[in-house]
C-alpha cells in the first residue's frame, strides 16, 4: 500500500505474493503491490531457514529474509554465532531479528494446523524463553494442536507427577486471538494434570510451589479446548487442574473460553502467589459424568492474597456439577467474586476465612 511521505531509499516491503521488493529512490509514493516504478526485487531473500544457513560467506551484519511462515523472518549474521543453533532465534549465526518483543510458535517449527502435534516444537520456544529470561508474548494466530509433554526440565524439574503440555514463563504472555483455538489431546487423560503449568517448586517435597513465577497473562478472545483430554479415568484426582498458577506474583487469565476436560480444578492457584486474577471468561463444561466423582469441583480455585474473579460465565451440563460443583473457592485475604453469570452448578461460590496455624507460622 502507499505510505504517507513515501518510502525512504533501500526501505523493504513485503508484496502480497510474499516477495521482498526495495525502494530504489527516496520518497517512493508507488504502492509496489501496483506500480513497481521505484522499485526492485531484493536479493537478499530465500525461500527457507535451510536456505538460509547455506548461504556461502555471509557478512557481518547482512541481513536476509526467509520467506516461509515462521513469524518475524528478517535475520541478522553474527559470526561470533556461528557454531550457535537453538532452533528458535539463531540458526547457524543467523539472527532473528525480534519486533515489539513479540513471539510466535512457529518461529520453532510449529506448524500451527489444528491437526499436527505442536507440543515438542512449542516446548521448544518456551523453554528458550525461560531459560533465556526473556520477556515477551507468545501470539497464537492459528490452530494448534499440544499432545506432547513438556519435560520435567528447568524451573519444572520437581514437577514429575502431573502431565504439562505448555510450559508458563516469567514476564512471557500467551496471545490466543480471536477465532483460534488452542487444544490439547489424550495423553492427558485419567492423570494428574498442569496442562498450562506455572507451578514452580524449589524441591521435590516443595508441595506447594514456594518458587514465585511473576507477570503471567493468557488473553486474546480465543478458545482452550480440553475436550479430548478425556476425564478422571479409574480414580479422582484432586489435583487434576487445566492451568496452575501455581505461586506466580500477579497472574491474570481473562477474555478466553474454556471448554470441555474433566478437572477438579479448571484454574488452580497456590498459596504463595498473590494478585491472580480472572475475568470476562467463558467456561463451559470443564466437568462431566464420566470416570470416578467422589469429591468435588470448583471451576477457579483461588488461594492467594488479592485475588478475585469477576465477570465471567459459568456453564455445566453434567448431572454431577449440579450435585457437587461450584464456580469458584476464595481461601484468603482481599478476594473478590462479582459479576459472574452462572448456569448448572450446584453452589455459587465457597468461602473460607480459615487458616490453619501451622500454615501462619511457615509463612512468617
Amino acid at each position: 500500500e502507499s505510505k504517507t511521505g513515501g518510502y525512504a531509499l533501500n526501505e523493504r516491503v513485503q508484496l502480497a505474493t510474499g516477495d521482498i521488493v526495495r525502494s530504489t529512490i527516496a520518497s517512493n509514493v508507488n504502492n509496489p503491490n501496483v506500480d513497481m516504478t521505484g522499485w526492485g526485487f531484493d536479493d537478499n531473500t530465500v525461500e527457507s531457514i535451510a536456505d538460509l544457513i547455506v548461504i556461502q560467506n555471509p557478512k557481518d551484519g547482512q541481513t536476509v529474509y526467509v520467506k516461509n511462515k515462521q513469524g518475524q523472518n528478517f535475520f541478522s549474521y553474527d559470526p561470533s554465532k556461528s557454531s550457535v543453533n537453538n532452533g528458535v532465534t539463531i540458526f547457524n549465526g543467523w539472527v532473528r531479528i525480534i519486533e515489539n518483543n513479540t513471539y510466535t510458535p512457529q518461529m520453532a517449527g510449529c506448524v500451527c494446523d489444528g491437526v499436527v502435534d505442536d507440543g515438542a516444537n512449542l516446548e521448544k520456544l518456551m523453554f528458550h524463553l525461560e531459560s533465556s529470561e526473556i520477556s515477551g508474548t507468545v501470539v497464537f494466530d492459528s490452530d494448534t494442536y499440544i499432545n506432547t509433554l513438556s519435560p520435567a526440565t528447568g524451573k519444572q524439574q520437581y514437577q514429575t507427577s502431573a502431565k504439562t503440555g505448555i510450559r508458563l514463563v516469567s514476564n512471557v504472555n500467551l496471545e490466543i486471538k480471536p477465532s483460534v483455538t488452542v487444544s490439547f489431546g489424550d495423553i492427558f487423560h485419567n492423570s494428574q494434570t498442569s496442562i498450562l503449568n506455572a507451578m514452580y517448586k524449589l524441591s521435590a517435597d516443595d508441595w506447594y510451589g514456594t518458587g514465585q513465577n511473576k507477570n503471567i497473562k493468557i488473553f486474546g478472545g480465543g478458545t482452550l479446548d480440553f475436550t479430548r483430554t478425556g476425564g478422571m479415568g479409574t480414580q479422582y484426582w484432586g489435583n487434576r487442574y487445566a492451568i496452575h498458577l501455581g505461586s506466580t506474583l500477579d497472574f491474570e487469565v481473562f477474555n478466553l473460553t474454556l471448554k470441555g476436560g474433566c478437572f477438579s480444578n479448571t484454574i488452580a492457584g497456590s498459596k504463595w502467589g498473590d494478585s491472580q486474577n480472572i475475568h470476562n471468561c467463558t467456561f463451559e463444561d470443564n466437568f462431566t459424568d464420566s470416570g470416578i466423582h467422589n469429591e468435588d469441583h470448583s471451576t477457579v480455585y483461588l488461594v492467594a492474597d488479592n485475588s478475585n474473579c469477576y465477570n465471567n460465565k459459568f456453564k455445566q451440563t453434567s448431572i454431577s456439577s449440579k450435585v457437587i460443583a461450584c464456580t469458584c473457592e476464595l481461601h484468603r485475604n482481599n478476594q473478590r467474586y462479582h459479576g459472574n453469570i452462572i448456569d448448572g452448578y450446584c453452589s455459587a461460590v465457597y468461602l473460607t476465612a480459615m487458616e490453619a496455624a501451622w500454615e501462619k507460622k511457615k509463612k512468617k
